[in-house]
């Protein structure tokens, strides 16, 4: 390396360690230095090598160095070290494009990344920058010691090479610094879109960030004091003293490490089939309908024989037999009495109970035996109206049927004083009269006694799933569906009825309580002065009520917490006794005012939401009426606890993280069977319910559905419940069936359908979705419960469609997502999950081949987890393209030609794909409502905050 060049590089920032790597090229030097390789290797490897050029002039040939002058070599290598081709930069160039050239011709060598590598020790060692040009890259390295790649032009790299690159840095963070001027030139700008698009799709773990950097104050001081110039003194433009990296590091510059956000359309086409593989896995094995039968079998009988303390979720495939596994491994080693511990079997309701025992199933004929023993929840009857056939589960008592209903245990707060459950307790309430029913040998308590004694248990989710202990007694527990749900509980409210009827029953009770009429004022304050503050608040929402609560508090001169603690311990012992202990008692009606409904077990969680650390905060929600009440969510510790030391199975669809959240080992296991369907996703709108109430939103999905659905026979449709009937409904295929969300989720009633639409974006309100998520962290210690909510920014997520359209290309949909990676996880399973659970319904694995796939469509644009996708279009393509028009294949369906041929559905040629813009799958509401809001305005590329 010449000295001219070790001091240009020097005065640039670089570290010794890339200045070694570089050197100076002589154009004299060309032909010799390429003899000698010739001479070395041979001419037939020469010839294959980039930068070697034979030059052939009439009689005359030699050879030299493809695009050798006077420069700068600076080498480009691998991510493994080695020298994958060598960038020139010119002394003396003839223009401004003609600075850098690479020593190749002919198409040979391309355009390779240079990676600057540094050791796992290194501080930044998790980062990596991407930057255009070698001085650039290197600079950035030795700056922040973290790995760098060099691109030889903005769009000049190769998607698989630099995806593969990333993969083996294995970095969490991703930093684009271009140049300074694409905030102004338009291809760099896109050129950075266009990277950031191909990294948010293949790698959704990792944090991308945008390198920016302002003049530091001096500069910014001495600029605009040569700012202030005679007004007859023109401006003369002067180029940006920082527009590269290099530049702004040698002028040390302000830095900005901004997350990254797209500024283009959310529906993002033409990615590469890489981010498909890397987003949902490696391919897995396909089973038969038979072979999973034969794989949940086996698993259910280790587990129901054998107990091991594990956690299991078996999520194959709809319709391809897990219940009836679980049903004939209890009922064979029920019959062959190989069964030597307990087991319980949760079912989703009770028809489905009914189904599975009937007379000709296995487990049915165990239970006609006296094997097993059915408990369902409790029924009320009449004995002035006593029912015609009558039933194990009857019960005569209104009060123990309250108590169920709230989850609390009836069988320690009202059968072991229920006239009806033994003639002492009959003889004690009514002296000298005739027992009407006798509940320990006809009713609910001989049925518990005979479930007490039984091998296996059936029974519906309440009848064990509550505030009992009675699932303590079985070592096995197989758990038909939704699990999560009865693990965790809402619903606890206190409102301003509630806090007069506490204050009356404490009056009536004559009970001395001064802390708890402090404490019901302090509550009082708070709905008060919420329905001052929040008054714009939507009805429904959650609001973190700690911040009121505390401030009220501290305007009588308490502190919140401790006078919570001294009402929860130190409180007088008959109040103590009352309020918590014996809540139920406490807070049933009395005859005085038998019309005051107090909720069960309220002032004991609200006490644990106000005092323990392990508790989600109290919420404040508004009603329609404009009223607040205090609202609590919390885990059921009991249940977890119980369910930690048994063998657990559980037989669902998919498996919510938050239940992984409470059970860390859980396994799933999942077999994977053909399903003979054909899925369409629309990508133009989302079609959110305030995307539903404008009729003309209505009226496009309604025709579309009904293009879809041709003549409606063997059709269901499934709306958001407001949309199911009345003015605004939609208008559906006569013929066809309609559903709302949320029901049959226990059901072959819509098993041999041939279609089924799925309108909007289901999903629970995400305020619950992120207060269950806190109340699972504040119970497993991961956060402080009653702390107050922080404002943390949105990110953006360029979420992948499982899809490969003919091309080989995939597509993504940018969306917003919640800071908390955990909140994120489970509001994309919420929506997914009933979709999934939604097309499960049609059983399209046991669909025969002989028929045409069943077809789905997904009215709704944002993609469902790895749901395999066979077809993204628009409702406007749906309305002019009917069903009956389709012609179907065991792989595709395509659209008639006028030819009668059959051709693609797209027929776009391939150079037409790449040069226009992709925006045929997006529609004019989407353009108006979603594309064009305020987080993708083109303007400076800084943080919005929810």
């Amino acid at each position: 390396m010449s000295a001219e060049h070790r001091a240009y590089l020097k005065a640039e920032g670089l570290a010794e360690e890339f200045i070694v790597r570089c050197g100076t090229l002589r154009y004299s030097q060309a032909g010799s230095i390429a003899g000698k390789i010739v001479q070395q290797f041979g001419e037939e490897i020469a010839c294959r090598h980039p930068a070697l050029l034979k030059v052939i002039a009439g009689s005359r040939s030699w050879w030299t160095i493809a695009g050798a002058s006077d420069g700068l070599l600076f080498p480009a290598f691998s991510h493994t070290g080695i020298m994958l081709g060598i960038q020139l930069r010119k002394d003396r160039p003839q223009g401004r494009s003609d600075r850098y050239r690479w020593l190749s011709h002919g198409g040979l060598g391309g355009t390779p990344l240079s990676v600057f590598r540094v050791e796992t020790k290194a501080q930044n060692s998790h980062h990596l920058i991407i930057t255009e040009g070698f001085k650039k890259a290197a600079v950035a390295s030795h700056n922040w010691q973290c790995h760098a790649i060099s691109l030889a032009g903005v769009t000049a790299y190769r998607e698989t090479e630099l995806i593969e690159i990333i993969q083996q840095l294995a970095v969490s963070g991703i930093s684009l610094a271009f140049d300074r001027d694409k905030h102004q030139n338009p291809r760099v700008r896109e050129a950075e879109q266009k990277l950031l698009r191909l990294l948010a799709a293949t790698f959704p773990q990792i944090s991308l960030f945008s390198l920016n950097w302002d003049m530091p104050h001096s500069a910014v001081e001495e600029t605009n004091s040569a700012l202030l110039l005679p007004p007859s003194q023109e401006t003369v433009f002067t180029p940006d003293p920082l527009k590269g990296l290099d530049d702004a590091l040698k002028a040390d510059a302000v830095f900005r490490f901004d997350l990254a956000i797209s500024t283009g359309p959310r529906f993002v086409p033409a990615l590469p089939p890489e981010a498909l593989a890397l987003n949902f896995g490696t391919a897995t094995p396909l089973f038969t309908v038979e072979q999973a039968r034969r794989q949940h079998r086996a698993i259910l009988d280790r587990k129901i024989r054998c107990p091991d303390g594990t956690k299991t979720v078996i999520t194959s495939t709809t319709g391809t037999g897990k219940s009836q596994a679980a049903d004939e491994a209890l009922a064979t080693a029920l019959l062959e009495s190989t069964l030597e511990h307990r087991v319980l079997l949760v079912c989703p309701t009770k028809e489905n109970i009914r189904e599975r025992t009937r007379p000709d199933t296995l487990l049915g004929q165990a239970v006609a035996q006296g094997l097993a023993v059915i408990q369902r929840g409790r029924r009320l009857i009449d004995l002035n109206a006593p029912p015609a056939s009558p039933e194990p589960e009857d019960c005569a008592n209104p009060l123990a049927l309250q108590a169920g209903s709230a989850r609390h245990a009836a069988a320690r707060f009202v059968c072991r004083d229920c006239p009806f459950g033994s003639e002492v307790n009959w003889q004690k309430a009514f002296p000298g009269q005739l027992r009407p029913f006798h509940c320990e040998i006809d009713g609910y308590l001989a049925s518990r006694k005979l479930s007490r004694q039984a091998r296996v248990v059936i029974a519906t989710k309440e009848a064990y799933l509550n505030n009992s202990h009675e699932l303590g007694r079985f070592e096995v527990v197989i758990c038909d569906e939704e699990l999560l749900p009865y693990l965790l509980e809402s619903g606890i409210t206190v409102d301003g009825e509630v806090l007069r009827g506490w204050r009356e029953k404490i009056a009536l009770t004559a009970l001395y309580a001064p802390e708890w009429q402090k404490l019901l004022g302090i509550i009082e304050t708070t709905l008060d002065t919420l329905s001052r503050e929040e008054a714009d608040c939507r009805a429904g929402r959650l609001v973190n009520a700690w911040p009121y609560l505390e401030q009220a508090a501290l305007a009588v001169g308490e502190d919140l917490r401790s006078l919570a603690a001294w009402c929860q311990i130190q409180a007088a012992p008959p109040i103590a006794e009352m309020m918590l202990y014996e809540a139920f008692h406490f807070e049933t009606p009395y005859r005085h005012n038998a019309k005051l409904n107090l909720p069960y077990r309220a002032a004991a969680a609200l006490l644990r939401a106000l005092t323990e650390e392990n508790a989600g905060p109290p919420y404040a929600v508004k009603g329609p009426d404009g009223s607040f009440r205090l609202e609590i969510i919390e885990v059921r510790g009991h249940l977890v606890e119980l369910l930690r030391h048994k063998t657990l199975v559980v037989l669902d669809s998919t498996v919510p993280p938050q239940l992984k959240m409470l059970f860390p080992e859980l396994q799933e296991q999942h077999y994977a069977v053909p399903q003979h369907q054909w899925i369409t996703q629309i990508t133009g709108a989302l079609y959110s319910k305030g995307d539903l109430y404008k009729a003309t939103t209505r009226a496009n999905i309604s025709r579309a559905i009904r293009a879809f659905a041709g003549n409606g026979e063997k059709h269901l449709t499934v709306v958001p419940l407001r949309f199911e009937e009345g003015e605004e409904a939609l208008e559906l295929p006569e013929s066809g069936q309609v559903e709302h969300w949320g029901l049959h989720r226990a059901t072959n009633r819509f098993a041999g359908l041939d279609s089924l639409a799925l309108v909007g974006h289901h999903l629970r309100p995400l305020d619950r979705i992120e207060a269950e998520v806190k109340a699972l962290k504040a119970f497993l210690g991961e956060e402080q419960g009653v702390a107050q909510d922080s404002v943390q920014p949105r990110y953006q997520k360029l979420r992948l469609y499982n899809h490969l359209d003919r091309t080989g290309r995939s597509a993504g949909l940018w969306r917003q997502c919640h800071s908390d990676p955990a909140v994120q996880a489970a509001i994309e399973h919420d929506y997914a999950s009933h979709i999934i659970q939604a097309i499960g319904r049609l059983r399209t694995a046991l669909r025969s081949e002989q028929l045409p796939p069943a077809r789905i469509l997904i009215l709704c644009n944002e993609p469902v987890g790895d749901l395999k996708i066979d077809e993204l279009t628009t409702t406007g393509k749906i309305a002019i393209n009917p069903a009956e028009k389709m012609n179907f294949s065991c792989e595709s369906y395509e659209e008639s030609s006028k030819n009668q041929g059959v051709v693609h559905g797209e027929t776009k040629p391939d150079k037409e794909r790449d040069s226009e813009p992709e925006m045929s799958l997006l529609q004019e509401e989407t353009v108006d409502t979603q594309v064009k809001d305020p987080f993708w305005e083109d303007l400076p590329i800084a943080w919005a905050l929810t």
